[in-house]
């Protein structure tokens, strides 16, 4: 371990790295839904004069399920100037409500994901549809990666101390699969898909899918999915003090085999200043990811639940 790097930090390190991947899964769940071949040809609309803008700010609590603040990156208040537009006939509203929800709802995790928070949902419809008007369905899909890479403070906040330890393991299990694809390929992409959203710089959606392929992505999507749609409507107990100890173990073991400045990448504290550094920080997290999914069953869903969700929820 790295001189001076208390066991508290180290827990805190795994905790921010492993936590981001939730949102490169949801990611690529919602691009998944703007494949070519999916949509029909669609006219094009008018593009919108300048007051069509996206502000999306902390979500103030309310008596919605997920109206929670952590919602933030993706949250209400989509300064839209609806009143002055002159919609066409068959303008994005009806294009969102006869084929994209449908299709969006068709998966497991946003169903229950809209139907807990229809804040997040107007939201996300909102990005989807000035992409649309800028640029057609090829920015939609773009956005709607992007989109999903910004929802990982709440679907890990709220989903992940509610997961079946089942749906757990498998996520850890897919995401392990996709980070050595990432450490072997393009470890740099490996961390953008972690942190890129923080830092304002959004890994390409065509990048990841180039870089990791179909399987591997598919995987994390149906992982994610189950993980989503499987929850429970209150926190799973489990046993916290074993699940620290188990982090400071690993975190620790792993840590000693990069450098100090490696591990302030790997936790999301600042860019990458050199490929080592990025391919460092890579290994760190995959390595972490391959060790809790190799223990045992309820070790390593224990082990997740805590890492996966910052420390939340109570044992």
């Amino acid at each position: 371990m790295e001189p001076g790097l208390t066991l508290q930090a180290m827990v805190a390190l795994s905790v921010l790295g492993l936590g981001a991947l939730i949102g490169g899964g949801a990611g690529y769940v919602l691009s998944f839904l703007f494949a070519p071949g999916y949509w029909r040809m669609m006219t094009a609309l008018t593009p919108v004069a300048a007051g069509l803008l996206v502000s999306p700010i902390m979500l103030a609590p309310s008596v919605q399920p997920l109206a929670i603040q952590v919602l933030g990156p993706i949250a209400d208040q989509i300064e839209l100037g609806v009143a002055s537009l002159v919609e066409p006939a068959n303008g994005f509203a009806k294009i969102y409500g006869e084929e994209i929800r449908p299709r969006l709802v068709a998966e497991p995790g946003l169903r229950r994901f809209f139907t807990d928070s229809p804040k997040a949902e107007r939201a996300l419809k909102s990005e989807l549809e000035k992409a649309y008007r800028e640029g057609g369905v090829d920015a939609m899909r773009s956005r709607a990666f992007e989109a999903g890479t910004r929802l990982s403070p709440v679907l890990t906040a709220y989903y992940v101390p509610r997961a079946r330890d089942d749906d757990l393991i498998a996520f850890g299990g897919a995401m392990t699969d996709l980070l050595k694809i990432f450490l072997e390929r393009d470890p740099e992409g490996c961390v953008l898909y972690q942190f890129g959203a923080d830092w304002g710089e959004t890994i390409n959606e065509a990048r990841v899918r180039q870089t990791v392929g179909a399987p591997a992505l598919d995987r994390v999507g149906d992982s994610l999915n189950a993980l989503i749609a499987g929850a429970a409507a209150e926190p799973v107990a489990y046993d916290r003090a074993l699940a620290e100890s188990l982090a400071v173990d690993i975190a620790q073991s792993e840590a000693a085999q990069v450098s100090r400045a490696s591990l302030e990448v790997a936790s999301g504290q600042r860019k990458p200043k050199s490929h080592t550094e990025a391919a460092e920080a890579c290994a760190f997290t995959t390595a972490v990811f391959a060790r809790l999914s190799a223990l045992p069953p309820a070790q390593s869903a224990a082990t997740l639940r805590l890492m996966l969700s910052g420390g939340g929820s109570e044992s």
